[in-house]
Order: C-alpha cells, then structure tokens, then sequence
C-alpha cells in the first residue's frame, strides 16, 4: 500500500494537469477517439480521448 501523503500528492499532480482519474470502471471498447467505459453504478459512458495508455 502507498502513504497517504504519496497518494495526495499525485492526486493533486493530476488535478493541476486536468488528469481525470476513473477507478472501478471498466473498459468496455476502445474507439480511435474515444473510450467506452461502464461506470460503478453499471451505467455506459464514452469518453473522448486523444490517447490511450
């Protein structure tokens, strides 16, 4: 497990960057621009994307 005070600095690294971080989500399709994801309340969300990691 990580110290909190190493996950509160990389959270806050994300946010300046407007890195928006989905956890419990899976990915259901990767498109070309975009990313189909089922969110945890199981509702299908595509989120458009320059690049994919």
């Amino acid at each position: 497990m990580f110290s909190k005070e190493l996950i509160n600095y990389t959270k806050s690294t994300l946010k300046e960057s407007k890195i928006d971080i989905q956890i419990k989500t899976i990915v259901k399709k990767v498109k070309e621009k975009s990313v189909v994801l089922q969110i945890p309340n199981k509702s299908i969300v595509e989120v458009p994307c320059g690049m994919v990691l």
